[in-house]
């Protein structure tokens, strides 16, 4: 390509990338990437700047990036180089590529889904725009896996009544946790493993809120009573109270 054709590309390329970013503001959504490289028509123009015979040359990636880091650089307090539409116009400038970005993402939403990121241009600048772009949101960088000893008698009452209660865990903590399966169908053999994945520092507020969860087990021996005095009773008003005061289940062992 002669350098005059090369910069007609580039200053095609630069038109429209300042038009892919004002459809970006515009059109992201908080559940993926705008649509401003999703048409027929943007790709056909995309594919004649590239000199490539059709749309269908274009080539696409859709991947995910960091929710956490990207709303890092969605913040309002700071400088224009660091923001997130500043390192994707860089990325897109340096690669010729098109790049598709959240960028209305709701920073510190409910929801901790690692949003989307599209990608469009020739196969081997996507595949540059991706390995720049993961280099600062790649989801698994700082990703860890926990594995924590819990008594499988009390991964019922973690899990909850339909997982809500771990479900609710794991929402306010962004990880997965997860309790063997094997246990619904073993009979024999119980599994005491739990697996928490997340980055570091999620990961342990998720631990802590497991360990929060898991029922403590006191046990003591009582006095022996005299023949003619009555078997303790968890029926009786006085042990009934107890639990109720202190939330807690007493359990007597004959």
């Amino acid at each position: 390509m002669s350098s005059t054709n090369f910069l007609t590309v580039k200053t095609h390329l630069s038109e429209f990338k300042n038009n892919s970013d004002k459809d970006t503001v515009s059109e992201a959504s908080e559940s993926g990437t705008s649509n401003s490289v999703t048409s027929a028509e943007d790709l056909q123009k995309l594919a004649v700047i590239l000199g490539l015979n059709s749309a269908d040359d274009v080539y696409q990636e859709r991947f995910r990036v960091d929710r956490r880091r990207l709303e890092t650089m969605l913040a309002e307090n700071l400088e224009e180089s660091q923001t997130a539409q500043a390192f994707f116009h860089q990325v897109m400038t340096e690669t010729n590529t098109l790049v598709n970005w959240p960028a209305r993402l709701k920073i510190g939403a409910r929801s901790k889904k690692d949003p989307h990121v599209r990608v469009a241009g020739r196969p081997d600048d996507v595949k540059l725009a991706r390995e720049k772009i993961m280099q600062l949101l790649d989801t698994r960088s700082n990703r860890v896996t926990m594995k924590i000893d819990v008594s499988y008698t009390d991964h019922s009452h973690i899990i909850g009544k339909g997982g809500l209660t771990i479900k609710r865990v794991m929402e306010d903590t962004g990880c997965h946790i997860h309790f063997p399966d094997s246990n619904r169908t073993s009979t024999v053999e119980k599994s005491n493993q739990v697996s928490i994945a997340g980055d570091m520092e999620r990961v342990e507020r998720a631990r802590a809120r497991v360990r929060a969860l898991t029922p403590l087990m006191f046990c003591f021996e009582l006095p022996i009573v005299a023949p003619s005095q009555p078997l303790p009773d968890i029926t009786s008003p006085y042990v009934q109270q107890i639990q109720e005061q202190y939330n807690v289940q007493v359990i007597i062992i004959f």
